[in-house]
């Protein structure tokens, strides 16, 4: 009884690497799927500055300011550069 027992539990540890296997064959390790998520919300934030950026140098072209608007170009091009 006891050796079937033991071939329960090693065909379940077998089933359990495969599946990890298949997980991270598909998608990736942990730094892998870190990177990812880091990449992800970095690309959100930039698109969500260079959207209100946008929407500011709008706002000031209306105004007619265009020294503001100099200010503003030269922020976006700091922005993107850095990132």
């Amino acid at each position: 009884m006891l050796i079937s027992l033991i071939h329960q539990t090693n065909y379940l540890l077998d089933r359990q690497l495969k599946s990890l296997e298949k997980t991270f064959a598909a998608k990736g390790g942990l730094r892998e799927r870190m990177y990812q998520a880091r990449t992800g919300a970095r690309a959100v934030r930039r698109e969500e500055a260079l959207s209100l950026l946008r929407e500011i140098y709008r706002e000031a072209a209306a105004l007619d300011r265009p020294e503001l608007l100099k200010k503003l170009e030269s922020v976006a091009q700091i922005l993107k550069s850095s990132w």
